[in-house]
């Protein structure tokens, strides 16, 4: 297994796929529980494992013992935060000599027993937006479709063929053009979870082309385009939109 190092302090890159997190529910109480696979590393065993959840400005840390044994030391109860779906963590090994950062893993999704693994692109919520119907935010550098709430719950919106056939196109090239501003080494990462990494795997797929290096503007603008195109014409949006409003199909 290989482990990469930023080059400038030697430290290492823990990756997700060693780093698993599960929220757990119990009457109204909402915890989490954490594996960790660290016997690649080879970090000192008296090395301190840090757990932080984390939303916006809300921070907890939670002590996990020592990379040699790593387990809670307290509760891990999710108590104070306003919406714990939209939590993400952060998992830290650190020197307990110096206080040194050794690795760390950041913008880790929960998967949630009860509803399933959370969406890895988007989530969902709704606010007052003062005349939008929707907008695309990121918060935690993380990627949310935001509802206009007098609209009611946002499932009704989302099932809605023209939100689907209008928004979905634009959704997916916004989200490319924010990804491409990534490192590219880092997007073909087949070991990332993040949601960067995600929607460029849909976009290979689509295109069946590896995205261009992002120092010409016009190549990435083309294969973003193509991109979208091809997502058009796989779910047939333009057809099943004209057969929605119109009755029938596309002139």
């Amino acid at each position: 297994m290989s482990v990469r190092h930023f080059n400038y302090t030697q430290r290492k890159r823990l990756l997700h796929a060693d780093t698993s997190i599960a929220l757990s529910r119990r009457a109204e109480e909402v915890s989490f529980d954490v594996q960790l696979r660290l016997g690649n590393y080879e970090f000192p065993g008296n090395s301190a494992v840090v757990v932080e959840a984390y939303r916006q400005t809300s921070l907890r840390r939670y002590s996990f013992g020592t990379a040699a044994s790593p387990s809670p030391r307290d509760s891990t109860r999710l108590d104070g935060f306003p919406d714990v779906e939209s939590l993400l963590f952060r998992v830290k090994i650190i020197d307990p000599a110096n206080g040194k950062l050794l690795a760390e893993a950041d913008k880790i999704k929960p998967v949630d027993p009860d509803g399933g693994e959370r969406p890895s692109l988007l989530r969902v919520r709704s606010d007052n937006l003062s005349g939008e119907a929707w907008k695309l935010a990121f918060e935690d550098d993380h990627p949310v479709l935001v509802i206009e709430k007098s609209y009611g719950p946002y499932q009704s919106l989302l099932a809605s063929p023209h939100f689907r056939w209008l928004v979905l196109p634009q959704l997916l090239r916004s989200l490319l053009k924010r990804a491409m501003l990534e490192d590219l080494d880092e997007l073909l990462d087949e070991t990332s979870s993040s949601w960067q990494n995600a929607v460029v795997r849909q976009a290979r797929v689509l295109t069946g082309m590896n995205p261009p290096d992002g120092d010409d503007e016009q190549e990435v603008d083309d294969w973003i385009t193509s991109a979208v195109r091809a997502f058009c014409r796989r779910h047939g949006l333009a057809q099943r939109y004209h057969a929605d409003v119109f009755g029938g199909g596309e002139s």
